[in-house]
């Protein structure tokens, strides 16, 4: 070997000894590159070494937004170690990060090849799948009415004078392969702005050997130049109807992609509203949980959206007002189009009376899609026949109380593809009303949690100076011990008003909390705290892994004597059966008329479904509820199996929770909480229920529970 060679890889090597001592991972990185290229040999022995550089070095360069040169690191990386799954995994992280999951599907499948069990590769693989898929793709295609129906309507509209056929939206082409089956289809084009559906889809068609349908990734707004349609199958369609840009892409398909004289299926959609009374519902929006803190505040969520969708009949609710038609659109009239998208005023006013006494908490919103002649799918809530929709919820900042024979007026607008409800009788009031973000509402609108903190709080033994590091949604804790002690409060907030008015309601000063960002934290945590107040759970129901990454700094924050609050956490899990469970996970090419769809779209199925919120997820237990399992909050890796007993019927998950372990003894069970959602792991392949084991596997902050 060239002995110049050698030295120039020696003196390399030392330089990142150097560099990396002195926390310069850059110029480490550049002389590793140097020596791994010299030296191949030598290679295997400094992969580990050489792995915590590029990682550390491609975090640096994340934080400071250079994400062209993470990508170009993370290259050179997998060129010398394609088989290094830390490397692979973090470039695979990174790119979800950035909003990219289909490509960080490459790196992360390669990682979990190399190794199937590891916990953060199954994570990041989860969370690529739920981004790429949302769930309600496999509730559609699960609704065999509404695939029934669809298909019906096709092979009406389609005849030997209107055969060329355009699909928007196709997802993984179903509506374009129900086209494909009418001998007059001259050709189809089947338009999608997702990639990873778009690829879904020319796999689809592949495999069910369809040759005359052209598939066009992108939006079709962006598409000009393609010979003119004159069938137009379309299911753009949010809960509300016109929300994924239904009007600007229909105005745009009439002007330059369709015929003059053309077939529109759906052919028009009839939009309905009604007034509902639902504290459950209201919850989601407005903090109206009496706590002793709040006094009569005025605390709402920070609406993003002018609506949100849920299941209104899986929420006790009673309707207070009539159920009126908003609007009869026709997608053939371009003309109504354009002042529906172009006019804040094309919409009337509308008098809703008050059939029932009560107090309006929202407006419900749904529609029926009239797909042809005769054949109508619905969103109403009532209806058996709605399945995988949900209908939008118009939440009002300031309830009114109605009484039976009044009447309300309501506006509505379609401007610019958002539809808008104004309430124009009295959505008003003269008292301060303080926006927070959606979790903060949901945080402080848990009764139960927030009760439980309180006692939590007064069990904890008073000093003449408590300083408090308090890490939940809403500094509760801090709160409280201010008011019971001369406390200092580290926190991280954004809502320093609201927190402002609610000292000033509790006789407490607000110049003795600190108010931090995520950034500051680090400095923040080389401090001494008496209490560490933190959240171990995130919203969608899983183990914090921030928590768990950061839990060794905690430790370190506290004082000898101090008190983690919470201070323990056990694991419940019970084997559930749910139908609703295996239609969002999981397609049946039984239920989309044989047409073989279900390989394609499963290879997305999740191995956990989040934000399982308690009343919105039907399902059976199958078992007792077992809660053996204490979570590690040190940095470890367990593994423990659970023996259950026998059970009779179909095991489609692992529904789990927690119980939170809080001082003074007392502590709160996850499962109906209106803050911590729950979690499903899916249960793979069948499983002999006669002797079923449940493997827990435990690493930091990541859960992996499994029936054996």
């Amino acid at each position: 070997m060239d002995e110049n060679k050698v030295k120039v890889a020696q003196d390399s090597l030392q330089k990142v000894h150097e560099y990396r001592f002195s926390g310069n991972n850059g110029r480490a990185f550049a002389h590793f590159l140097l020596f791994l290229e010299l030296l191949p040999a030598e290679r295997q022995k400094h992969e580990q070494h050489f792995s915590d550089t590029a990682t550390e070095w491609c975090t640096e360069l994340e934080l400071k937004g250079q994400f062209e040169n993470v990508c170009k690191c993370y290259s050179q990386a997998i060129n010398y170690f394609p088989k290094n799954v830390e490397i692979l995994n973090s470039f695979g992280s990174f790119l979800l990060r950035c909003n990219a999951p289909l490509e960080s599907k490459v790196y992360l499948n390669a990682a979990h090849r190399i190794d199937a069990e590891n916990l953060v590769v199954l994570s990041n693989l989860n969370t690529a799948n739920l981004q790429l898929v949302e769930r309600w793709h496999f509730r559609m295609l699960n609704d065999v009415r509404r695939n029934s129906l669809y298909n019906e309507a096709i092979q009406k509209s389609i005849d030997g004078r209107y055969n060329k056929v355009l699909d928007i939206g196709t997802g993984c082409g179903f509506l374009s392969l129900c086209a494909s089956k009418n001998a007059n289809t001259s050709r189809i084009i089947a338009v999608e702005e997702s990639e990873a559906l778009s690829a879904m889809a020319e796999e689809v068609f592949q495999r069910n050997n369809v040759e005359n349908i052209k598939v066009l990734n992108g939006n079709s707004t962006q598409i000009n130049d393609i010979s003119l349609s004159n069938v137009l199958i379309t299911e753009i369609f949010d809960s509300a109807l016109f929300g994924e840009h239904c009007l600007e892409t229909l105005i745009h398909a009439h002007e330059k992609l369709l015929e003059k004289d053309c077939r529109i299926i759906p052919a028009s959609a009839k939009i309905y509203i009604t007034g509902i009374e639902s504290k459950n519902l209201a919850k989601k929006h407005k903090v109206i949980s009496s706590h002793e803190h709040f006094g009569e505040l005025c605390i709402v969520e920070c609406k993003d959206e002018p609506y949100e969708a849920e299941h209104v009949s899986k929420y006790d609710h009673k309707l207070l007002t009539e159920t009126v038609q908003l609007l009869n659109v026709d997608f053939s009239n371009l003309e109504q189009l354009k002042s529906l998208y172009n006019d804040p005023k094309s919409i009337p006013d509308t008098e809703l009376k008050i059939v029932e006494s009560g107090t309006l908490h929202a407006f419900a919103i749904w529609f029926t899609l009239e797909l042809s002649d005769g054949l109508s799918i619905t969103t109403n809530p009532y209806s058996d026949n709605c399945d995988c929709w949900e209908q939008a919820i118009v939440f009002l900042d300031h309830f009114q109380t109605k009484c039976k024979g009044e009447s309300l007026v309501i506006s509505a607008s379609c401007a610019q593809n958002k539809l808008q409800i104004t309430y124009t009788n009295g959505d008003e009031s003269s008292c301060d009303c303080y926006q927070v973000q959606k979790d903060v509402v949901n945080f402080l609108n848990d009764s139960k949690l927030i009760q439980t903190l309180n006692d939590a709080s007064r069990s904890i033994q008073k000093t003449d100076e408590l300083h408090v590091l308090d890490l939940y949604p809403f500094p509760i804790i801090g709160l409280n011990l201010m008011a019971q002690s001369n406390a200092t409060v580290v926190t991280i907030t954004e809502n320093a008003d609201l927190l402002r008015k609610m000292c000033d309601l509790n006789g407490v000063d607000f110049g003795r909390f600190k108010m931090i960002s995520e950034s500051d934290l680090s400095n923040e945590c080389s401090q001494k705290y008496d209490v560490v107040a933190f959240d171990p759970i995130s919203r969608n129901g899983t183990i914090c892994e921030s928590f768990f990454a950061n839990y060794t700094q905690y430790s370190n924050a506290l004082k000898d004597d101090g008190v983690f609050v919470p201070n323990a956490l056990r694991l419940k899990f019970a084997l559930v059966e749910s139908c609703y469970l295996v239609n969002c996970n999981a397609v049946s090419d039984a239920n989309v008329m044989g047409f073989k769809i279900a390989d394609c779209i499963n290879q997305f199925k999740a191995s956990e479904l989040w934000i399982m919120q308690h009343g919105n997820f039907p399902h059976k237990k199958l078992t007792a509820i077992c809660d053996d399992y204490k979570v590690q909050f040190e940095d470890a890796f367990n593994v423990r199996e659970c023996r259950i007993e026998s059970v009779k019927g179909r095991a489609d998950g692992i529904l789990y929770w927690f119980d939170i372990h809080y001082p003074g003894n007392v502590s709160m069970d996850t499962y109906n909480s209106n803050y911590y959602n729950k979690v499903v792991s899916v249960v793979k392949e069948t499983v002999n229920m006669e002797t079923p084991k449940v493997q827990i596997k435990q690493h930091k902050g990541l859960l992996s529970i499994l029936l054996k």
